[in-house]
């Protein structure tokens, strides 16, 4: 009883100041680490087969305010594969904003300061209906080459962002998850960070990576479906 009794002494203190998560990482088997200041944190996982990061933290992008929640993976292989999925009204308001830039002659300051996830909306084509089906009225896509996009949230993907969409993820929430460089990447905007939450868009992420890995080995490093070369340059 006495070591019982210890043990739940130790586990008060993880996670400080957010003991929640930290019981939550703790369960889990994952490493939490905390910045002295409160102000960001990290958990990881180095399961095989489910290695990740959790970051939260000031947001990375002038597009979420104040702090965001961020996932990564790597994907091997996969650095000329660049594909985007982003809620709905969060695309058409990230539309609105590179169209204005470019518009109002700004390009310059585009090219060098835009991050590059909002320069496909204008450098690639948009999904369409046909192709996003109910996901439609819920997200867009992007990417390059033709077709990477379209394959990745097609079927398990394509469920678990209905279900996010049908559950959780509301018309005004912010989420963006984007392959590039080898990386795939999903952020959110997040005041506190909420062990709920993070599990139901750890999910979110999973799909997605399990989905990313087929289109990497079809489009392969150089972004041309494997066996296929790629056109000259």
């Amino acid at each position: 009883m006495l070591d019982g009794f210890r043990r739940w002494l130790a586990r008060k203190g993880i996670g400080h100041p957010f003991p929640a998560l930290g019981e939550w990482a703790h369960d889990h088997g994952w490493e939490l680490k905390v910045k002295p200041s409160g102000d960001a944190l990290i958990v990881e996982s180095q399961a095989p087969g489910d290695v990740w990061r959790i970051e939260w933290g000031p947001s990375q992008r002038a597009y979420f305010q104040g702090f965001e929640l961020r996932l990564r993976a790597a994907l091997a292989d996969a650095d000329g594969v660049q594909m985007l999925v982003v809620s709905r009204r969060l695309m058409q308001q990230l539309d609105a904003e590179i169209f204005r830039q470019y518009t109002d002659d700004l390009q310059t300051r585009s090219d060098t300061s835009t991050p590059e996830e909002m320069r496909w909306l204008v450098l690639y084509p948009q999904l369409g209906s046909a192709e996003l089906g109910a996901l439609r009225e819920h997200f867009g896509a992007t990417g390059h080459p033709a077709g990477a996009a379209a394959q990745w949230v097609a079927g398990p993907f394509a469920a678990a962002l209905a279900a996010a969409a049908e559950t959780w993820l509301a018309p005004d929430d912010g989420l963006v998850i984007v392959a590039q460089r080898g990386r795939l990447t999903l952020r959110t905007p997040m005041a506190q960070p909420d062990a709920e939450r993070i599990d139901v868009l750890l999910t979110l992420f999973r799909a997605a990576m399990r989905a990313a890995k087929p289109v990497v080995d079809r489009f392969g490093r150089g972004g041309t479906p494997a066996g296929t070369a790629a056109p000259p340059t």
